[in-house]
């Protein structure tokens, strides 16, 4: 008797976890079948190198596109949580309803109601919910410049063969002398917050020696203020 009581419950349980196993992807598939279509939100580009400020920041060059596949060019790095990157070794694939990183094909990125939502190994939902942990990592990043990228308005978009001339800040040549730091956060006050560290830390480790900032920090469209970005001249 007690063993047919003991597997009454355990089939109970097991049910009740399939259950709610079924429940969260089907919730999770009606939010995605929700998105944006990207074709729907993509950008001429008149030449491979009509680039956002963003990428230009970046140190990209051009985007070339082939077979839904977007892949750069750089000509520098930028700093980032203290480490300096090349943004070429970031491409994506545009799927129907996703931006997908190369490189780790479980990050993901999206439109939902007109903000962005995320997919990672470890989270899935509107980018302005992640938590600190998750908008620090690179491969977050690059999505949300790729995002950025692929829906910037044509007519502000600046050619990198004349980036010089249009990006020149206060004397500082665009590709030898202007250096770029990000920061990231929950929210505003704490991605500028973040930002400072990260600056404090370029700082102290000498990644910045000689260098002045150009300007006030800027935000990064599609984040809800969750990611900030200051120039620097090093000259």
């Amino acid at each position: 008797m007690e063993k047919k009581y003991f597997l009454i419950i355990l089939i109970t349980l097991i049910v009740s976890c399939s259950s709610d196993d079924i429940t969260t992807k089907s919730n999770q598939n009606e939010t995605e079948t929700g998105l944006t279509e990207i074709s729907k939100v993509l950008t001429n580009r008149k030449s491979d190198s009509d680039l956002s400020p963003l990428f230009l920041r970046l140190g990209v060059t051009s985007v070339t596109t082939s077979n839904n596949k977007l892949s750069a060019k750089t000509q520098k790095t930028f700093n980032f949580r203290g480490k300096h990157i090349d943004f070429s070794v970031f491409s994506v694939k545009i799927e129907k309803n996703f931006i997908t990183l190369e490189q780790d094909d479980e990050f993901k990125i999206g439109i939902l109601n007109k903000k962005s939502y995320l997919t990672t190994p470890d989270y899935k939902g509107l980018l302005k919910k992640a938590s600190a942990e998750i908008l620090k990592q690179k491969e977050v990043f690059a999505l949300i410049a790729y995002l950025n990228e692929i829906t910037y308005n044509q007519d502000q978009r600046v050619s990198s063969k004349n980036s010089n001339s249009t990006m020149k800040s206060e004397g500082c040549n665009f590709f030898t002398e202007q250096g770029f730091s990000v920061g990231v956060g929950v929210n505003e006050t704490s991605a500028k917050a973040d930002l400072a560290s990260s600056m404090e830390d370029d700082i102290a480790s000498g990644a910045t020696e000689g260098c002045t900032k150009i300007g006030e920090p800027e935000a990064v469209a599609w984040t809800n203020g969750t990611v900030w970005v200051q120039t620097w001249c090093c000259k």
